[in-house]
């Protein structure tokens, strides 16, 4: 019914009648206009379903030029949708716009058996949901705009309905983007064993999503979901509106990544390339789908609850300490002549990591006392005059041979290479400066990741 090069009008039908009804055999939907004028805006409507299928398989549009179908402006209450697939019929509908419906929903998969492949396609502005899924309908709906419809984006109206929905543009509709049971929020379950719609699939938890303003991002989330041999697919979203209830929706999608999943709850991090940049601000949201083998699915999640992305910062917190060097436990105090310890711990209380070799620290040595160029503990484990250490998962590295050098200058040095003085042994009041350079990069961590770096001194 309808070429690329040659497409009807089906318009303007009363009592309850049909754009186009099929019943029987498998056809092919392809440059219509049902429910509009001519000029493909023009409101004319049909007074029952716009497209109405059983039988099949049917192809209704296409991703080719002129192959796609408007269907609009069809149902006059909630009787009827733009299009409906059902008695056990199937369908691949891509390539349609599919808006202003004045029934239920843009697309509705009726009755048990009915399969719909849906991609694609811009449903937008039905006063009900974009798509209804009736008990014991397979849908399978990737690439599609389902925006700004008066209820839910998708909703499962039967709790054996199933539903892989993924790679889609959900936003701005009055309800959820995804709804299970059409009552809200389908909170998550230990263990994911409870039944219904998609198996109420739980949603990815987020717990970070660390964003530079570019497409570079990395995530840490957790999902409690059954073992699965063929795993998981965990897409990502963002949104320039948070969805009311917290949850979503998909204005715009990031991409995805799969994971092998074990079953329970684990923890997931990584990072990935975004289809488009993302912002500190940005809200973001994911679903849940499982997979059925490499490129094929079958149900997935309602939308999670929503993380404001941040951004991602170093931030290096210093603390300076002094103590008594008293090796033999004899009581000595912080007189003159006596010797102390002082250390600088540093920490990143951040949520990035350091670039690498970057971080640099001149020490002054105050006037009151006078650097010790020899063993730091005398007869302890350390050996040189200045002593490195950090807790696990900081991740820098040390070499006193190349890590460490002396300045006698009065002044900050500029640089660390301008730290060039070659200390006397033993006490040298000569030095003003302790040049600090450990390599590699500071990571962030939970606790927050620290490192020490002490020298001795005699107190004058």
């Amino acid at each position: 019914v309808g070429t690329p090069a040659s497409g009807n009008i089906f318009a303007a039908t009363l009592d309850s009648g049909a754009g186009i009804e099929s019943y029987a055999g498998a056809h092919t939907f392809q440059n219509n206009k049902i429910g509009v004028g001519v000029d493909g805006t023009t409101a004319l409507g049909n007074e029952g379903w716009g497209l109405r299928l059983y039988g099949g398989p049917h192809v209704v549009g296409g991703i080719g030029a002129n192959e796609g179908n408007i269907i609009a402006n069809s149902g006059v209450n909630d009787s009827f949708a733009n299009v409906i697939v059902q008695g056990s019929g199937s369908a691949t509908v891509s390539g349609n716009i599919i808006r202003g419906g004045l029934g239920y929903a843009g697309l509705d998969l009726s009755n048990a058996g009915t399969v719909v492949t849906f991609h694609d396609n811009t449903v937008t502005n039905n006063l009900g949901a974009g798509i209804q899924l009736n008990s014991d309908t397979q849908l399978y709906a990737y690439d599609n705009i389902i925006s700004h419809n008066g209820d839910m984006g998708i909703r499962f109206g039967g709790a054996t309905s199933q539903a892989a929905v993924y790679g889609n543009r959900i936003f701005g509709n009055a309800g959820l983007g995804i709804d299970f049971g059409g009552l809200g929020v389908t909170a998550n379950d230990n263990g994911d064993s409870d039944a219904g719609a998609n198996d109420l699939l739980n949603f990815p938890v987020l717990n970070s999503f660390t964003v530079d303003g570019t497409t570079s991002v990395d995530y840490d989330f957790n999902l409690d979901v059954p073992s699965n041999a063929d795993g998981y697919r965990i897409d990502f979203y963002k949104n320039s509106v948070a969805d009311p209830s917290g949850h979503g929706e998909g204005e715009t999608h990031l991409g995805f990544v799969d994971i092998l999943h074990a079953g329970g709850d684990l923890n997931f991090t990584g990072s990935f390339t975004a289809n488009a940049s993302v912002s500190f601000g940005d809200n973001i949201s994911a679903t849940t789908t499982r997979r059925t083998g490499m490129d094929s699915y079958d149900i997935s999640s309602e939308f999670s609850l929503n993380y404001v992305a941040q951004s991602e910062t170093t931030q290096l917190v210093a603390n300076e300490t002094v103590e008594v060097f008293d090796p033999s436990g004899s009581g000595l105090y912080a007189i003159p002549g006596n010797d102390v310890i002082s250390s600088l711990t540093f920490t990143n209380t951040g949520n990035g990591t350091t670039k690498e070799d970057t971080i640099v620290i001149f020490k002054t040595i105050p006037a009151e006392m006078t650097f010790y160029n020899g063993d730091i503990d005398d007869a302890g484990p350390e050996t040189n005059p200045v002593s490195f250490a950090q807790t696990a998962g900081a991740g820098l590295s040390f070499d006193y041979a190349s890590d460490i050098k002396y300045s006698n200058i009065v002044d900050p040095p500029p640089s660390f290479n301008d730290c060039n003085y070659a200390p006397a042994a033993g006490y040298d009041a000569n030095v003003k400066y302790v040049c600090i350079n450990p390599k590699g990069g500071m990571m962030p961590g939970d606790p927050d990741p620290t490192a020490i770096i002490s020298y001795r001194a005699r107190i004058n």
